[in-house]
């Protein structure tokens, strides 16, 4: 059961919200900017898609190895990790995992020529899930793992990657 999840959120993460995200800023680029193209700059997509691929994945193994847990874990409780990560990727941001999803979305949107996708409908995807970190993970974390999270916290950027506060 748990190979089926994996597979699903990896198919939703990697080719459903991308395919659906591509087609919906082409049409918006069609009505609204005809004129802007992104034309050659598809090239500059490939870096940026394998640099957010690598940061999610990269954050999803830590978050697996290291805390037992998935993804998935602020939805459904048996996917919850069992201890916190706050080495490796995580060292450096909170968010490892929406930080490579965003990156990917926007090369993505770089080298489908989408000025729509890579510029906006990434920056909003980005914001509602930090809308939904902010009121709903982070406090259930705060929660189960109390001041060290807290501590985690301070010391450690929410988003983008930075070197941690001591």
């Amino acid at each position: 059961m748990q190979k089926i999840r994996i597979a699903a959120a990896a198919g939703l993460f990697l080719f459903v919200i991308p395919a659906i995200l591509a087609y919906i800023g082409r049409s918006i680029d069609h009505c609204l900017f005809p004129s802007l193209s992104l034309g050659g700059a598809w090239l500059l997509g490939v870096p940026v898609i394998m640099a957010g691929f690598l940061a999610s994945v990269t954050a999803i193994w830590q978050l697996y190895a290291h805390g037992a847990g998935m993804p998935w874990g602020d939805i459904s409780s048996d996917a919850q990790s069992s201890k916190m990560v706050t080495g490796g990727i995580y060292r450096y941001s909170r968010n490892p995992m929406l930080f490579g999803f965003g990156l990917f979305i926007l090369g993505t949107g770089i080298f489908c020529g989408s000025f729509t996708m890579a510029f906006i409908l990434s920056v909003l995807l980005v914001a509602l899930v930090l809308i939904w970190i902010k009121k709903r993970e982070e406090p259930m974390l705060l929660k189960r793992f109390g001041r060290e999270y807290s501590e985690y916290r301070r010391r450690t950027s929410f988003l983008l990657p930075w070197k941690p506060r001591e």
